[in-house]
C-alpha cells in the first residue's frame, strides 16, 4: 500500500536523529558549558546507533557553577586534572582519567560544586529537584539523560558513612526508571565480602549493576564504575548492547585491589554482585548481573535489561510522528511498516537461533471514546529461553 501523501514527509525522516537546541549559559574556552541544561536531545537507542555512552557526575569544590563538557581523549582528562584545584578535584578528575586509561573513548563530564567549608553531607550530596536548569547535586543527572545510557558517581561513597551512602543509591535508583539511564553503583572500597553482601540485600533495581572490589589503575585506587563503563563502551562497539564480552580483557594496567577466590566470587554473583577474574596476567569483568531479583529472568541480566530498554525508546520515538496523524487503517500500515524496516535494521540484537526473532502487531482500538493507534511487539533475545512483549498505546 502506498504511503499517504501527508505522512511521507515523517515517513522519510523517521531513522534521522532531531538535533534541537540546547540552551547555554556561554561556554569556555575548553568547550565546556557552564550552568546549562538541555532543552531536548536525542535519547540514546538503537535509533541513533549509539550506546554506552557515561555521564561521570564529579562533585568540585573549585567551581562555583555547574558546568558540563564532553571529554574524548585520555589528554583533555588530564588536562582538567592539571588545572583543578586543591586535591579533592585532582582525585576526580582522575576517576575520569581512569575511564579512557581503560579503554573508554567518550565521556560526559558533569560538575556540580559542593562546599569546601564543610564536609559533604548527604543532603549536600543528594542536592534539590527545583526544575530544569535550577537542579543541584544528582538531581543534576535530570537534565542530562536524553544524552547519555551510563551513569558514574565515583566519589560518593569516600563522602558519605555505609548508611548515607545506601540512602543515597535508593534515592538515585527511585529515580532511574524510565530515564533510559544505567547505573554502575559504587560499593564503599572498605567493605569486605561479607559486608558488600550485607550493604546491597534491600536495594533491588533492575536499572543498576554492582562490582566488587575497587580496581587499581596504574596504581592508583579507582572506583570500578568508571572501569566497568569504559568496557561497556567497547563491548557495545565491538559486539552490541545484546551481548556482554567475557572474553574482552581490560588493559593490563587494571587489576582488582583485593585478588578473591572461586567461592566468594561465585557467593558475590548470589548477592547479585559481580566482580573481577585474573587470568594468565589478565583481569575480566565477571558476572552481568543488575541489581534486580534473581527470580525476574527479564531483568535479572545487564545485555537483556538494556537491550529492552533501548527496544522501548526506539519503538516509541518511531510512533512519535504519526500522534497528530488522522487514526486510520492506512496509518497503522504505515506505523507497522516503519516498525518492521527498523527492527529487520537492528537484527542482531535479536536472538539469532530463532526463525522469527520478532513480531509486530498495530491496530486501530477504541479508548476514551477516540480512536488510537495500539502498538505491540514480541521478541527473542539471547540468553533467554521466553519471549519478550511491549506494549503501548501510541
Amino acid at each position: 500500500m502506498e504511503t499517504p501523501t501527508s505522512l511521507k514527509p515523517l515517513f522519510s525522516a523517521l531513522l534521522i536523529l532531531r538535533w534541537c537546541d540546547v540552551k547555554t549559559g556561554g561556554y569556555s574556552s575548553d568547550g565546556v558549558i557552564k550552568g546549562t541544561s538541555p532543552r531536548r536531545v536525542p535519547r540514546l537507542s538503537l535509533v541513533s546507533r549509539q550506546s554506552g555512552l557515561p555521564l561521570i557526575l564529579l562533585y568540585l569544590q573549585e567551581i562555583e557553577d555547574p558546568f558540563y563538557s564532553e571529554v574524548r581523549s585520555l589528554e583533555k582528562a588530564e588536562t582538567f586534572a592539571a588545572r583543578a584545584n586543591g586535591l579533592q578535584d585532582k582525585k576526580a578528575w582522575s576517576y575520569v582519567q581512569a575511564f579512557f586509561e581503560a579503554g573508554g573513548s567518550k565521556a560526559y563530564v558533569l560538575g556540580v560544586p559542593i562546599s569546601k567549608a564543610a564536609a559533604p553531607t548527604l543532603q549536600s550530596v543528594l542536592g534539590r529537584d527545583a526544575g530544569t536548569g535550577r537542579r543541584t547535586g544528582i538531581y543534576s543527572v535530570l537534565d542530562w539523560v536524553e544524552k547519555t545510557d551510563l551513569l558514574c558517581v565515583p566519589q560518593v561513597s569516600e563522602f558519605l558513612s555505609e548508611t548515607e551512602c545506601i540512602g543515597f543509591n535508593q534515592k538515585v535508583l527511585d529515580m532511574l526508571p524510565d530515564t533510559g539511564v544505567f547505573y554502575l553503583l559504587d560499593l564503599p572500597a572498605r567493605l569486605d565480602v561479607a559486608q558488600a553482601q550485607r550493604f546491597l540485600e534491600k536495594q533491588f533495581s533492575a536499572d543498576a549493576s554492582a562490582f566488587y572490589p575497587w580496581l587499581l589503575v596504574h596504581g592508583r585506587i579507582t572506583p570500578p564504575s568508571v572501569v566497568v563503563a569504559a568496557w561497556l563502551q567497547v563491548n557495545d562497539a565491538q559486539i552490541g548492547v545484546g551481548e556482554l564480552g567475557s572474553h574482552i580483557p581490560l588493559p593490563q594496567s587494571i587489576a582488582p585491589l583485593v585478588r578473591l577466590s572461586p567461592v566468594q566470587r561465585v557467593s558475590l554473583l548470589d548477592s547479585r554482585i559481580n566482580t573481577f577474574l585474573t587470568h594468565l596476567g589478565q583481569c575480566f569483568v565477571w558476572g552481568g548481573y543488575t541489581l534486580a531479583d534473581h527470580a525476574d529472568w527479564k531483568t535479572r541480566l545487564i545485555p537483556l535489561r538494556r537491550t529492552t530498554v533501548k527496544l522501548k525508546h526506539a519503538v516509541e520515538w518511531i510512533c512519535e510522528p504519526y500522534v497528530l496523524e488522522p487514526v486510520n487503517t492506512e496509518l497503522s500500515v504505515c506505523v507497522e511498516n516503519s516498525l518492521q524496516n527498523f527492527l529487520r535494521s537492528v537484527r542482531s540484537v535479536f536472538n539469532r537461533d530463532t526463525q522469527e526473532p520478532f513480531t509486530t502487531s498495530v491496530k486501530v482500538i477504541e479508548e476514551g471514546g477516540e480512536e488510537r493507534v495500539q502498538v505491540g511487539l514480541n521478541y527473542a533475545l539471547p540468553h533467554s529461553v521466553e519471549r519478550f512483549s511491549l506494549s503501548f498505546i501510541a
